[in-house]
């Protein structure tokens, strides 16, 4: 059942649409055998290469999982994000908005 997604004011102030989308698809192409309820994003923004990324370690608890990933950088970001998924919705936020 696909369930609607939402994002905080906090997400759509401070990540761009791009980011989002990105992190979305990283959220909906996880190779495991059940997604926990709380996905974990730690995000930093690096210099690579002449020029910004983000560095992005995603994970969850049960069943433990932890990836990395990197995507072109927008604007810095630097913080935590979650993704939660309850029966009803699935919603975007920054940890300090939980």
């Amino acid at each position: 059942m696909l369930l609607p997604k939402f994002i905080t004011a906090g997400i759509h102030n401070h990540v761009p649409p791009v980011t989002q989308a990105a992190l979305w698809e990283l959220y909906e192409g996880m190779c495991v055998p059940e997604k926990d309820y709380l996905q974990i994003f730690e995000l930093k923004t690096i210099f690579y290469q002449n020029g910004f990324i983000h560095h992005i370690r995603h994970r969850q608890e049960v069943p433990e999982y932890v990836n990395v990933h990197h995507i072109p950088a927008y604007t810095m970001l630097f913080g935590k994000l979650y993704i939660i998924r309850n029966t009803s919705n699935i919603t975007m936020l920054w940890s300090y908005e939980y």
